[in-house]
């Protein structure tokens, strides 16, 4: 993830609360990425809103949403950690 993504997430320029076609489409024209990648962000960290992101890249795996809370609930427990610990994770595509 760019370091201009990250600064636009903690702008609130990109958000969770953003429709995800509108926010796909800038990630794909403003920061060169996939557009069926950027459809697929399941959440923000930590606290939901972080410069973080959980993304679901996978093709063509069946029941990948009966796991998908899970997956995202482990996500947001490992951001939510010691922040100083974690601070060399900030801003990354997980």
């Amino acid at each position: 993830m760019s370091e201009e993504l990250s600064v636009e997430i903690e702008a609130g320029k990109v958000s969770p609360r953003e429709d995800p076609k509108t926010r796909a489409r800038h990630l794909a024209d403003e920061h060169g990425w996939d557009v069926t990648d950027a459809r697929k962000i399941w959440c923000f960290g930590p606290d939901t809103t972080g410069a973080n992101l959980l993304v679901d890249q996978t093709k063509a795996v069946q029941y990948l949403n009966e796991i998908k809370d899970s997956c995202i609930a482990a996500f947001q427990w490992y951001r939510s950690l010691n922040k100083q610990i974690l601070m060399q994770h900030d801003a990354n595509c997980w």
